[in-house]
């Protein structure tokens, strides 16, 4: 029996072990996205998250969407807001650091309700990750299973020769242990894509799995290079 009971002890401990690497593995991750931001040596404009999930099994009626999005709201601390039923039942809430808009969307299927949460920081940037798992844990609290998109905005004076924005590219792409896949040229905007083990989402671009993506656009009016890292891509327009 003593025996027994010294098995089941170790098995207990090695779960916990496994259970602690999980949660760290996680940590450095998000961790990571800050600090190879911070690497590419820009000046922080903003950082935007966006998180996603689909709730319950189907469309909900007004009054319970209300309710919803106050639950989301309370669980994220914000206590003022508007609201609005048109054209889709959201909530809205701003001041001098942070925009915040949660909403109800129909899926693709339209019979159940998309939740969207958009979070965009001009100040204290670096916080966006910890509001990430705030926001994420709510999900799962509704039995939603959240897809997350991080990216964060940073300028140089001037605009970077291509040998700059090369060196950059590897400086933070090695921090996120990211190698490359493609580069493309859309509309004046140099686009980077990489892959990474440390994210279970991505794109098929080309053919190719990538869920890293650096952004260089040059403002010629305002003489200024814009950087925008993203993971797992870029969802807004730049």
């Amino acid at each position: 029996m003593k025996k027994r009971v010294i098995i089941y002890s170790l098995v207990l401990v090695w779960v916990a072990v496994l259970l602690q690497l999980v949660v760290v593995a996680g940590m450095r991750s998000d961790d990571k996205i800050m600090e190879a931001f911070q690497a590419g040596n820009s000046v922080p404009v903003k950082s935007t998250l966006t998180i996603t999930g689909t709730y319950g099994k189907y469309l909900i009626a007004a009054e319970e969407q209300k309710e919803l999005l106050d639950y989301i709201a309370k669980g994220m601390d914000i206590s003022r807001y508007d609201f609005t039923s048109e054209p889709v039942a959201s909530i809205s809430s701003e001041n001098s650091q942070a925009k915040t808009c949660i909403q109800l969307q129909k899926d693709a299927s339209g019979q159940k309700e998309t939740v969207i949460t958009k979070i965009e920081l001009t100040d204290s940037i670096d916080s966006i990750i910890a509001l990430k798992e705030k926001a994420s844990r709510i999900y799962s609290q509704l039995d939603m299973k959240p897809d997350c998109f991080i990216s964060m905005q940073g300028t140089y004076a001037g605009e970077l020769d291509k040998g700059r924005k090369e060196q950059m590219k590897e400086t933070i792409f090695k921090v996120l242990e990211s190698r490359d896949v493609e580069k493309q040229k859309v509309s004046g905007a140099d686009i980077y894509y990489g892959f990474t083990q440390r994210l279970d989402m991505y794109q098929i671009v080309n053919g190719k799995k990538v869920n890293t993506q650096l952004i260089y656009t040059y403002d010629e009016k305002a003489n200024e290079t814009s950087l925008y890292l993203a993971v797992p891509y870029y969802n807004q327009d730049f």
